[in-house]
């Protein structure tokens, strides 16, 4: 009886990062509000770890370029979608995504001054391309 009752947890909870389910009234009362409530427990957790390597990122790129990083909700999404898909860190794919941008952004700071870079899921996608359309954009401006 208990495995047929606990076999949602016995899937899902390896993968939202539980290792310890307590079974009480709340538990037997409503198993998925239980559920959910550890699923977002996890996902806002993963969220937590993501920051915390993108701020690493953004901190080595501040000072090897002297422009600031910021991610949007977007960039956010399609770099734990590319973890997901790769197996690596958030910051070692930040790396290799971004490892030829200090000569393009040491143009488009020395024409603009701008100090700072919202990544976007563009840049995610396709970052030659992202960072091009910026260039082009500060020439055409200037």
């Amino acid at each position: 009886v208990l495995e047929r009752f606990l076999r949602d947890f016995k899937y899902e909870m390896p993968g939202i990062g539980v290792h310890e389910l307590i079974v009480d009234r709340a538990l037997l009362d409503d198993p998925q509000a239980v559920l959910d409530k550890f699923a977002q427990r996890g996902q806002d957790a993963s969220r937590e770890e993501a920051m915390r390597e993108l701020d690493g990122f953004a901190q080595e790129f501040l000072e090897k370029n002297k422009v600031s990083l910021t991610f949007s909700d977007s960039a956010i999404q399609a770099l734990t979608e590319k973890r997901l898909e790769e197996g690596q860190g958030l910051k070692a794919i930040c790396r290799r995504l971004f490892k030829d941008y200090s000569y393009g952004i040491k143009l488009i700071r020395s024409k603009t001054g701008q100090e700072s870079l919202e990544i976007t899921d563009q840049a995610i996608r396709d970052p030659d391309q992202f960072l091009s359309d910026l260039v082009v954009q500060v020439y055409k401006e200037g």
